[in-house]
């Protein structure tokens, strides 16, 4: 069995080329584990967000642990997330089952939900239900091209999300920031701190803080 970690720091985005050819980019912050056995590639999401592009091996299927689920593949591109106790999984290319059941099992796709190109698998860890919608692809894989999309979003979603490209902690100082949604494309590069680039296109204040903080409020 072949076991790995990697992960990436805050603000930075790494890929990685596995043992069998599949490629994966870690977005900022984020972890995964790897564990090749002769019968299944397995993986497990730690944290953070990582984008996959699978190598097709129907004979070795290849899955992901995400929360307390398993997204099982043979050879596709999904995007998953984790944030907090809730999940998602978006589906660029082909076909995966999102269930409890390990691949190496003979009923491992018995009752696991299909999701396709073009969906996206919602869920929370503990609870039953899989939310399938329509997947957001630019959303999701915004973060590949080094930049964030939002829609209609709080502005401390905002906030939070891009705290982890941010080299100085950003800190949600405002309950005000819960109420406003924006809709927005945020450049996660480019001239001067993140918080001060941000501050210049979104409705916010960005103040500095002896301790290396960085407080937002609403403008």
């Amino acid at each position: 069995m072949l076991f790995r970690s990697c992960e990436s720091a805050p603000g930075q985005i790494i890929d990685v080329t596995l043992a069998d050819g599949s490629q994966v980019t870690l977005d900022a912050d984020s972890a995964i584990r790897v564990a090749f056995a002769k019968d299944v590639r397995r993986l497990t999401l730690e944290r953070g967000s990582a984008y996959f592009e699978v190598e097709h091996d129907a004979a070795h299927p290849f899955q992901v642990a995400v929360a307390d689920r398993r997204v099982i593949v043979t050879g596709t591109r999904f995007v998953t997330a984790i944030a907090g106790d809730s999940a998602q999984i978006s589906v660029l290319h082909g076909r995966v089952a999102i269930g409890r059941r390990d691949a190496a099992r003979a009923n491992a796709l018995e009752g696991a939900l299909g999701v396709t190109a073009g969906e996206r698998a919602i869920f929370q860890s503990g609870a039953p239900q899989i939310v399938k919608t329509r997947a957001d692809v630019e959303a999701a894989t915004a973060w590949r091209q080094r930049r964030l999309v939002f829609r209609n979003a709080p502005l401390s979603e905002v906030i939070t999300a891009a705290a982890r490209y941010s080299d100085t902690p950003l800190v949600v100082a405002d309950p005000a920031l819960k109420r406003i949604f924006i809709t927005t494309v945020l450049p996660l590069e480019g001239d001067g701190a993140l918080a001060d680039r941000m501050a210049a296109l979104l409705p916010i204040r960005a103040e500095h803080a002896a301790d290396g903080r960085v407080l937002i409020r609403a403008e």
